[in-house]
Order: structure tokens, then C-alpha cells, then sequence
């Protein structure tokens, strides 16, 4: 590449870095403290409300069919939408979700599998999930809508676009430094507050710069349905039931028992019942000896609700490219598909980019500063020519 080139593309990424930077920063920010918190969601969500949460499966033996009649008669005017089921390594309550006969928020009970007892009942959706009811809920609904609706996932969408665009053209920028940070021989500068973050925004754009640009780019992935004209027809929360409600004549434990003879080491995340096109339970989950890393959903069951008929069995191995991009998007941006050092990486990686945020943001103003008031160089200093011979005359 010519040196003119070289440098004329260099002055134009490094313009792109800059401005998406400054454009998306404040979302950055949001994003980003909240996404690091979010790593350990359950974690947190367990800790906070443990009697929601804490199970014993010495009480009994775990029944799906009884949570969902208990989900019911706590929603008895709703319509129940199916539950999710926690990994066989973690009891806890079942997540029974119940849409209201107008829409809207879904109702969420939290029921023991194991007694059937209520613990609690939740609310989820936008300006209805209230943070001192629902920490984590409230905080993960900020991350993907800004809690603002169908609006702030758009913004939020927006944000990821230009997340990638700067960690894209700063890999361009900085592409020379690249392999002196990653070995730790790009030092890192002391002497005044600009080469300090002049050196730490490098540094920690240089080691979260992969992780940032799988974050927005599976975060684009998964919100992509934002840019169709489907996602602004419909109401800005779950549409209102219509049609009559799906029945089988069979349960859901014999739904989940004749899952698992179909695929045997079927681990269920989320059973349902859906009525269209005909009655018919949907499983999604995992096998037991699946890759970790497409996450928890990506397996599926579909029997008949008739008879229990295998309608569909799926496994990730088997999706399109489509399919299998969809299964991994949600644990590649969650961090779900490694253990603690995975999860600490995307925590880190979460604090990095309001970090990158703050320093490239102090870099830009001082920058504009100088522009605007350039530091003038001293001139020479005039002296009285001297004649060539003698002396001057006063």
C-alpha cells in the first residue's frame, strides 16, 4: 500500500473510531456496567431473594403438570405461555410465564416443582419490572431496551453498530501496537494525565478487542428482528392471547417423559404448549453431552398433543447456518458457555468499554482543545544588524 494511501485511510479511521465513540458512549456506558453484572445474573438473583429460589428436591418428587396448575390459579385470568425449567445440576423453582388476556407484561410465578408451592410471583416488561422488586430483571432489561421499550432497543441496536464499527477501525489505527500490547512490551506511559490514558485506553482496547467485537456482534445478531416491519406492528410487550387455548389430554410430565425416550439425555430449558398450527408441546433444551456452547436451547422435542407423537426431534449438529448462529448468539453474549474464568473475562470485558468510553472521550476533547487553541511557538528574537566593520553607531 502506497504511504499516502496508508496514511489517508489511517486519518479516516481514526476519525470513524473517534466519532462512533463519541456518539455511543453514554450507551456504552449503560450497556457495559450492566452486561458485567448481568454474567452472573442467577448468581445475583439468588443471593438477593433466596426464599424464591431455594428448593429441596428431598421434598418430593418434581412435577411440571403441578406447578403449571399452580401458576394458574395465581393467574386465573391468563393465559399460561409455558415454563422455564433449571439445569438438573441447579435446582430451583420453575419460571411458570402466563400472558394477561390484553396483552402486555408477562406474570411470572416461581413455583417449587417439588411441593407445588407459590413463592412469588413476578412482572416483566417495559415500565412494569420495578428495580426494588426486581433488581436483576429491571438491570437486564436496561441492557437490551434501556427500559424504554421497542425505542431503547432500537437505540441500544444502534449503539452495538457503532461498538463494532470502533472496535473495528481502532484494531486499523493501533494495528501496529497490536502485538507489542497483547505481549505486554507496549509500556505503559506515565508522565502526564494524556499519556496515561492515552496508554490505558490502548491497552485495554488491544486486550477486550475480540471479546468486544463477538459482544456486538451476537448482540446485533439477536435483535436484528429490530430493523423489520413486524417488530413496530406489534404492541410494544407480549400481543393478547387469541384463538382458544391449546389442551392436550396428556401432561406435561408425560410430555417431558416421552421427550426424553425420544432423545435420550434430553435436559429441558423450556417446555410449552402451543396451539398452532395444532395442539403441541415444545421442549427446548440441551443433551447432556452437547457442546457447552450452544448454550441450553438449542435441542428440541415437538410432540403431538394428542397422542404424544414425535412430531420433530432437533439437535444443533443438525441446524442451517441460520439455525446454529441463532443457538450460539445467546450463550456467546451471556458468557454462559464456559465456567468462572469465561464468565470473569466477560466481566472484565463489561467494565473495559466504559473504561475505553472515558479515556477516549478525555483523548477527543483534549485533542479538540489543542485545535482550537493551538500552543504558538516563540519567534526569533530581532537584533540590530551589525555593520561589517567598526562599530555600531549609537
Amino acid at each position: 500500500m502506497p504511504p499516502a494511501l496508508r496514511v489517508t485511510l489511517t486519518r479516516l479511521a481514526m476519525r470513524i473510531h473517534s466519532w462512533s465513540g463519541l456518539l455511543g458512549a453514554l450507551v456504552f456506558v449503560v450497556v457495559g456496567l450492566s452486561g458485567a453484572v448481568l454474567v452472573f445474573h442467577k448468581e445475583l438473583d439468588a443471593a438477593l431473594f433466596p426464599r424464591l429460589f431455594d428448593v429441596r428436591p428431598a421434598d418430593g418428587e418434581a412435577s411440571y403438570q403441578r406447578a403449571l396448575e399452580t401458576a394458574q390459579r395465581a393467574f386465573p385470568e391468563a393465559r399460561v405461555r409455558g415454563m422455564r425449567v433449571p439445569p438438573p445440576s441447579a435446582p430451583s423453582t420453575l419460571a411458570v410465564q402466563a400472558v394477561g388476556p390484553r396483552g402486555g407484561p408477562l406474570h411470572i410465578a416461581l413455583v417449587d416443582p417439588y411441593t407445588g408451592e407459590l413463592r412469588g410471583t413476578r412482572i416483566w416488561g417495559a415500565g412494569h419490572t420495578r428495580f426494588f422488586d426486581d433488581p436483576v430483571s429491571w438491570i437486564y432489561q436496561l441492557h437490551y431496551q434501556l427500559t424504554a421499550g421497542q425505542v431503547g432497543q432500537l437505540v441500544v441496536v444502534l449503539a452495538a453498530i457503532l461498538l463494532a464499527l470502533s472496535v473495528v477501525t481502532g484494531t486499523f489505527v493501533y494495528r501496529k501496537q497490536l502485538l507489542r500490547a497483547l505481549t505486554f512490551r507496549e509500556p505503559m506511559r506515565r508522565k502526564g494525565w494524556q499519556a496515561r490514558f492515552s496508554s490505558l485506553h490502548r491497552l485495554v482496547g488491544v486486550w477486550t478487542l475480540a471479546l468486544n467485537l463477538l459482544l456486538s456482534v451476537s448482540g446485533l445478531w439477536m435483535l436484528r428482528a429490530t430493523f423489520t416491519a413486524d417488530f413496530w406492528k406489534r404492541p410494544d410487550g407480549r400481543p393478547a392471547p387469541t384463538g382458544p387455548a391449546p389442551r392436550s389430554a396428556h401432561s406435561f410430565d408425560e410430555a417431558l417423559a416421552a421427550a426424553r425416550r425420544a432423545m435420550p439425555g434430553f435436559e429441558p430449558s423450556w417446555v410449552e404448549l402451543r396451539a398452532q398450527p395444532t395442539d403441541r408441546f415444545v421442549l427446548l433444551g440441551r443433551h447432556a453431552e452437547g457442546a457447552s456452547f450452544y448454550g441450553r436451547y438449542a435441542s428440541a422435542v415437538v410432540l403431538d398433543g394428542k397422542d404424544l407423537g414425535v412430531l420433530e426431534v432437533r439437535r444443533p449438529e443438525e441446524l442451517s447456518l441460520g439455525g446454529k448462529l441463532d443457538a450460539l448468539a445467546f450463550p456467546l453474549h451471556q458468557g454462559h458457555w464456559g465456567g468462572l474464568p469465561v464468565k470473569l473475562l466477560y466481566v472484565l470485558s463489561g467494565l473495559g468499554i466504559p473504561m475505553l468510553s472515558l479515556t477516549g472521550m478525555l483523548l477527543w476533547l483534549r485533542r479538540t482543545r489543542r485545535r482550537a487553541h493551538p500552543v504558538r511557538q516563540p519567534g526569533p528574537v530581532a537584533t540590530r544588524p551589525v555593520p561589517a566593520t567598526g562599530t555600531p553607531k549609537v
